[in-house]
């Protein structure tokens, strides 16, 4: 620790008064005045904390403290049990929020004491771009700057401040009401850069950083990727945006703000991840995919084979008589294709999970000896049906409940134990039950492979052909690549909806814009000091 730094000849700003009865402090240091009174053949110091008002003695000279034992008085100090938080010290206590002078004045002091030492320079455009980051995200603004830095020293150092010194954490009670203290305690600072390269460099700097910053006191605790500062992609942010505005699980945890370090970079992938493309070849790969399939039951062969046939004509249809927009006809051609989607989706699943039920019960009838033909396929395609309906057979019911009994007649030392026996279900359920959850779900590497890739092909054309029918206000084009043509579809309100699901959520935001001119954010961009500040309507 630097106590060079932390010892003051007057009251830093911040600082609470108090009156000493006419005492004058020699020094102030860690939140306490410290005092030198003379007693018989030498020099008593104690030290008073300008909060609380406790005293304590510290220390005795034979001679009056000079400058060469001053920084060992200080760190007597610093020891002390009336030592308050150092001068420069960012962590703050529950509910305790660092302020935007403080923290200005702790950013200067690394930039200009502590980082030098390390061999790193922070220009002055780099400090007041830091500073300015403090400001909006203590303003709770979704802020636009130009830095024209390659420097991520720049961007972590503020995050630091933000993240440990507590500011805006009253808010962000508002913003999650539901979430437990603890849990928003480790709410990341989110840092979304666009290219790979920026984003190792912020990952490899943050122990670095951390390293620094705990040498010299300024944290207590190194700096998480995890519960302090995470670096993700504009697509990975974006993705969990969608997520949440859809009321799907979200990809990030909840945090309580983000970087965004390239603006132009970040509205490219919002226009990527908003348009939906959907491509000429997917029916007819889903129909080569189809005929491929064998088939246990004639049964199901035909009706799959015929809806996959009349997907991919209406597919045909749909892509031969696009004009450039979305005419009723394309629309209902569009729409015929969501629905066959969806049928054949639905007679996949039945197909590959009477296979499975059929697999669990031909198992069932082996080990335990037991007729299982009386079950029907139909009524029991969930873990928790076929499960019940395995138990209820009258053989392994007898099985179970003599299983239970002969349990019951043990005895055992405690009353809490013989309930918990009691309660128990039996080993033969619980063994039913692990191979009915082994078995049934659909999953990669689960059963037929081939079938469960063919149900993942068709989920994504249902969502993407789902997205482009919920809009009507919609940017339709045909878009010729080298592996085919793809109907596209952007929403003509982009802004808007980039507006509602994510700038408008209100968490503080600052946006890094490396060139000029500043792209139009969304609805309500506004330039204002030095950024932009979104303020809902008044655009």
């Amino acid at each position: 620790m630097d106590l060079q730094y932390e010892i003051t000849r007057q009251p830093p700003p911040g600082w609470p008064t108090r009156d000493f009865g006419g005492r004058t402090p020699i020094l102030y240091a860690f939140e306490c005045a410290l005092f030198e009174t003379e007693e018989g053949r030498g020099f008593v110091y104690s030290a008073t904390n300008m909060k609380s008002g406790n005293t304590e003695r510290i220390g005795r000279l034979s001679t009056p403290l000079t400058q060469s034992n001053v920084e060992k008085m200080a760190d007597r100090l610093r020891q002390s049990k009336v030592a308050g938080r150092g001068r420069f010290e960012v962590e703050r206590e529950p509910n305790e929020e660092i302020d935007v002078k403080n923290a200005h004045e702790i950013l200067l002091h690394i930039s200009k004491n502590i980082l030098p030492g390390y061999g790193l320079r922070i220009s002055k455009e780099e400090i007041s771009l830091a500073k300015h980051i403090l400001t909006a995200i203590n303003q709770r603004n979704v802020s636009l700057t130009q830095a024209d830095t390659e420097s991520v020293i720049a961007y972590l150092l503020p995050v630091v401040l933000i993240k440990r010194g507590r500011m805006g954490e009253f808010a962000n009670m508002a913003l999650y009401p539901g979430m437990q203290y603890a849990e928003m305690l480790n709410m990341p600072i989110v840092i979304s850069v666009s290219s790979p390269a920026i984003q190792k460099a912020i990952r490899s700097a943050i122990p670095d950083l951390s390293r620094m910053l705990l040498e010299h006191g300024i944290i207590k605790t190194p700096l998480s990727e995890k519960s302090d500062i995470m670096v993700c992609n504009h697509q990975y942010l974006l993705t969990d945006t969608i997520r949440r505005a859809n009321g799907q699980n979200a990809l990030i945890p909840n945090y309580q703000a983000f970087f965004i370090a390239d603006a132009h970079g970040f509205l490219r992938a919002a226009v990527q991840m908003y348009c939906v493309k959907l491509p000429e070849k997917a029916a007819a790969n889903i129909q080569n995919a189809v005929d491929g399939l064998t088939f246990q039951r004639e049964a199901h062969r035909k009706p799959i084979r015929q809806t996959a046939k009349k997907l991919c004509v209406e597919n045909t249809k749909l892509f031969k008589g696009f004009s450039g927009e979305m005419t009723p006809a394309a629309r209902r051609h569009l729409q015929n294709i969501h629905d066959l989607t969806e049928r054949l989706v639905l007679m996949l699943r039945e197909r590959l999970l009477i296979d499975k039920v059929q697999d669990i019960l031909l198992w069932v009838a082996q080990k335990y000896s037991v007729d299982t033909s009386g079950i029907q396929l139909q009524k029991v395609l969930t873990p928790d049906k076929l499960h019940q309906a395995i138990c209820n057979l009258p053989e392994l019911k007898r099985k179970a409940a003599l299983e239970v009994a002969q349990r019951n007649k043990r005895h055992y030392s405690t009353a809490p134990e013989r309930q918990a026996i009691r309660n128990e279900q039996s080993s033969l359920s619980g063994v039913i039950w692990r191979k009915v959850r082994n078995l049934l779900p659909v999953e990669r590497g689960c059963g037929d492979d081939e079938v469960v890739y063919l149900l993942w092909d068709l989920e994504k054309i249902r969502e993407q052909t789902a997205e482009i029918l919920r809009q009507d206000d919609l940017i339709c084009w045909l878009e010729k690549t080298v592996t085919g043509n793809h109907l596209c579809a952007k929403p003509k309100d982009l802004e808007r909806r980039l507006f509602k699901d994510q700038w408008s959520r209100g968490i503080p935001t600052v946006i890094f814009s490396d060139t000029a001119p500043y792209p139009n954010l969304g609805q309500g961009a506004v330039f204002q000091d030095k950024g932009y500040s979104l303020e809902g309507d008044n655009a």
